[in-house]
Formats: structure tokens, sequence, C-alpha cells
């Protein structure tokens, strides 16, 4: 078995990476604050990142997730705005009438999980609800804005409205599959920020001068760095491995351990920096904060330890009565 990407793969993660510096820097992120994200998800369709799974009937490449992942996790390295996530999960779950214009940008997703706020949601020509293993379309909801630390992440609260059960191509699809695409691809972009935060922290360990010496030749610096990035090489795999195999236990390793790095590697950058970073002029608070939200946006590593923990456990054992401690407690015995 070839556990590696492809030459395709590799090289559709090449084009993307190449095309982002142009699409997503600090400056346009920064644009996107408050604001609905505009050329810039025009861009991003143009690129084919909204296209990549979607049929070739409808403008798609009629790939996989396994193609998309390495292209999404080049996103969180430029901390790219916009529902590129939930847009990743829903198009195949999306009626055919509607994937086209949705990845060539001309109508928006929003999709939230029942009881949670959704990204977008004002702008959004689609709202899709995951209520258990339920899809549902939503109409006319009522929508209250919502604080987030990641001021590119418009969140709302959804109420009311009628909702519709989504199908495409006659099929009934399960909210649990868009779920599981989220958070994969949250993962991917949890990676992709964890090592732009890494790459940024070490470039500046190796300029910072403290005591006539760079910061990055003392070890209290050094050791949290490689520690970080421990983390990272163990999570990534995992990454690629559920975007392989689309299993849902996978899924919640990957998106466990990718949070998990995030939360070491935006812990390890702050403290490296020291309080430079934590400046709005600063770019790196653009990754950190992205980080953090992602981190618990569609299930937190809790939530998804939690999920597989009992697929892990050996079932719980029958205890067999103990015929001498009965005997016992009720005073009879036998030679």
């Amino acid at each position: 078995m070839h556990f590696a990407f492809t030459e395709e793969q590799i090289a559709l993660r090449d084009a993307v990476r190449d095309a982002l510096p142009a699409i997503s820097p600090p400056e346009r992120v920064r644009a996107c604050w408050g604001a609905p994200v505009g050329e810039l998800w025009t861009d991003l369709a143009d690129l084919g990142l909204l296209a990549i799974e979607a049929p070739e009937a409808a403008g798609g490449m009629d790939l996989n997730a396994i193609d998309w992942v390495l292209p999404v996790e080049e996103t969180g390295r430029h901390a790219t705005p916009g529902p590129l996530i939930e847009t990743l999960a829903a198009i195949p779950a999306l009626p055919d009438d509607l994937v086209e214009s949705v990845v060539t940008g001309e109508q928006r997703v929003a999709v939230l999980v029942a009881g949670e706020p959704a990204l977008d949601a004002d702008i959004a020509d689609v709202l899709l609800r995951i209520d258990g293993d339920r899809l549902e379309r939503v109409h006319g909801a009522d929508l209250t804005p919502r604080p987030t630390i990641d001021r590119c992440r418009r969140l709302f609260t959804v109420e009311g409205g009628n909702a519709e059960t989504l199908t495409a191509s006659g099929r009934e699809l399960s909210g649990q599959a868009v779920f599981d695409r989220a958070a994969l691809a949250a993962s991917a972009q949890l990676i992709g920020l964890s090592r732009a935060m890494l790459d940024r922290t070490v470039e500046y360990a190796k300029s910072r001068q403290q005591f006539g010496k760079a910061i990055g030749s003392f070890q209290a610096v050094q050791h949290p760095l490689a520690d970080a990035l421990m983390q990272i090489s163990f999570a990534a795999p995992a990454v690629y491995r559920a975007a392989w195999s689309m299993d849902s236990g996978h899924i919640s390793m990957a998106k466990a351990l990718a949070s998990d790095a995030a939360w070491r590697t935006t812990r390890v950058a702050l403290q490296a920096h020291g309080a430079v970073a934590y400046t709005t002029e600063y770019d790196l608070h653009l990754w950190m904060k992205r980080a953090l939200a992602l981190a618990s946006a569609w299930g937190g590593a809790r939530w998804h330890r939690a999920r597989i923990a009992p697929s892990l456990l050996p079932p719980k054992r029958q205890t067999r009565p103990d015929p001498v401690r009965e005997q016992s407690s009720t005073g009879e015995h036998h030679a």
C-alpha cells in the first residue's frame, strides 16, 4: 500500500500555496473584521477551492476529501477567512441545482449544529441545520449576532424559521456526515494554522535578542518549540488518515489531536513573542485567534475523545457472583 499523496494532489496543494499569498495576505484578512468576505471569497472560488469535490456536471473537479485536505491546510497557513469549512462540508449534500452556483461563489452556504451559532448566516443563501442525523434547510429564521474571539468569524444565533429535510437526487442525507466533513476541514485548517504560528515563532526566536543572544539559543525557548513541533507532527498524519478513510472515529481522533496541537502552539507562540503578540497591530494574533476559535468549533478535543471512547475501551465486564463471599455473608459454610 502506498502511504503518500499522489503527484496530482501535491500539485493541487502547490497551486493553492502559490496563489494564497496574494489572495489572503494579512491586510486582506484584517479587512474582513466585522464585515462579510467579499472579493476574497470570489478569488477562492476562481482558484477552484470550492469546486474540488463538486461533480464535473456542476463545474467541479469530482475529487474527494483526500484531495482537498492539503489545500485546506494551506488556507490555515494564511488564516484565510470565510465559510470554507462549511461550504466543503455541505457540497455533497446540496441539491444538484444549487451546487453550480455555490462552487462559483454566487451563492453562500451556512451550516450549524442545532443550538449552536452559524458562521456568516446573515449573508447565506442556503442555511443548513444539523439536528442529530437529520439535515435540514432552514428558511426565514431570526438571526442574532454573537460575540467571538476571532473578528473574522461572524457568528449568529439561529432561531425559529421553517425547516425542510434536505434531499439531493431524491436521497435523504445524513447530518452526521456533514458534521464529520466540517470537523475534518477544521482539523486541516488547524494544522495549517499551527504550522504557520510555529514557523513565525522560530523566525522571531532567531532574531529577537536578549542578554546579547538570540532567544532561540535558550533551552527555555527551544524545548517548548520542539514540543509544539512534535504535537503537530503527530496530529497531521491523523488528519490525512481521516481524509483517506472518512471514518467518524478517525475524524474525531484527528480533530482532537489537531485541536490539542493548535492550543499548544498558540501558547508557545504567545510566550516566545511576549507582550508584542497581544497587540492587534502584530499579525501573529490573526493566527492565534483563529486557532483558538477552530479548536472549539465542530467539537473540541474533549468532546471528540468522549465520542470515540466507547469504541476504544473494552465493554464493561459483568461481575459474576462470588459463591464463597455469598456463603460467608449468610453464615453458610461447607467443608
